[in-house]
């Protein structure tokens, strides 16, 4: 089983109260909010510097674990919920050892000695300043315990639903033949897409339906699975009040002789004459807002 070593932490959110709990590493509370942090970022890197300056100079951090007391730079772990927070606090980590390196704000020649070296350094390896978003924190640590969590060492995070369903689907598609019940289902789904889609190749048009169902299913999960038949009827039903609306707003224009935009009529027209074949519609123009300049 692996042992991690406890890091010296600069609070997530930043509270700066700190209690030793050895040797040159502390313990920060957690803070009380955003907008604590946005109001204390410079006492954040001012914390920050003073564990840096305070580090084992030639600490490997290989063996850390098997070492008493001490830490060096690179174990120094800073946390931030954005990635605008975290480059504007590392750009004031480097400011300041720029500062304290070029002898200003009063350093010592011990301060200015020890900025320099780390500053050396860091223009070797930029990685040695530790400092995170909470989702950076997240992925390094799954990546450390990989194999633990069943997951290959060599993983990639995906920020793309449709990357991660469409996996999902040729997984699906491939396991057919081994699954009678399954198969059934992607012939009924593929009968009523043939039924519905114009043209002579409807697998595009049939996977692209699939993962819009699947991608608004993991956002809005169904209380309660319902028959295919079922969701036909209540998916008329909005298309049949869709249609009465587009028609009622056409005819009430019509009636107030308002010279609405040609975009935005086109707009309720398609909408009037949807029968359930096609995408709809989703605004009158991508350019433009739906309805306050619309007329």
């Amino acid at each position: 089983m692996k042992t991690v070593r406890p890091l010296p932490a600069v609070g997530l959110e930043g509270s700066l109260s700190s209690r030793s709990s050895r040797e040159g590493a502390s313990h920060a509370d957690p803070g009380q909010g955003l907008g604590r942090f946005r109001a204390r970022p410079h006492a954040l890197t001012q914390r920050f510097l003073s564990l840096a300056l305070r580090a084992s100079r030639e600490l490997p951090p290989a063996c850390a674990a098997a070492l008493e007391s001490g830490y060096s730079v690179p174990e120094i772990l800073a946390v931030t919920f954005t990635n605008k927070a975290a480059a504007e606090m590392r750009d004031r980590v480097i400011g300041a050892l720029k500062a304290l390196a070029l002898g200003r704000e009063g350093a010592d020649a011990a301060s200015r000695g020890r900025a320099r070296e780390e500053l050396e350094k860091l223009l070797i390896h930029a990685q040695r300043l530790n400092i995170r978003t909470i989702d950076s924190l997240l992925f390094m640590l799954t990546r450390i315990f990989a194999l633990e969590l069943g997951l290959r060492p060599d993983f990639e995070p995906a920020f793309d639903d449709t990357a991660i369903l469409s996996d999902i689907y040729d997984r699906l598609a491939a396991s057919l033949p081994e699954d009678p019940g399954l198969a059934r289902l992607f012939g009924d789904a593929a009968g009523a897409c043939i039924r519905t889609t114009p043209g002579f190749l409807p697998y595009d048009s049939f996977r692209e339906r699939l993962l819009t169902v699947a991608a608004k299913l993991l956002t809005t999960p169904l209380e309660a699975p319902a028959e295919p038949e079922v969701w036909r009827l209540a998916l008329l039903r909005r298309l049949g009040s869709l249609r009465n609306a587009a028609e009622a707003l056409l005819t009430a224009l019509d009636a107030a002789n308002v010279p609405g935009r040609a975009q935005f009529l086109n707009f309720l027209r398609h909408c009037r004459d949807a029968n359930g074949s096609g995408a709809l519609p989703a605004r009158p123009s991508p350019s433009k807002p739906a309805w306050p300049n619309a007329c």
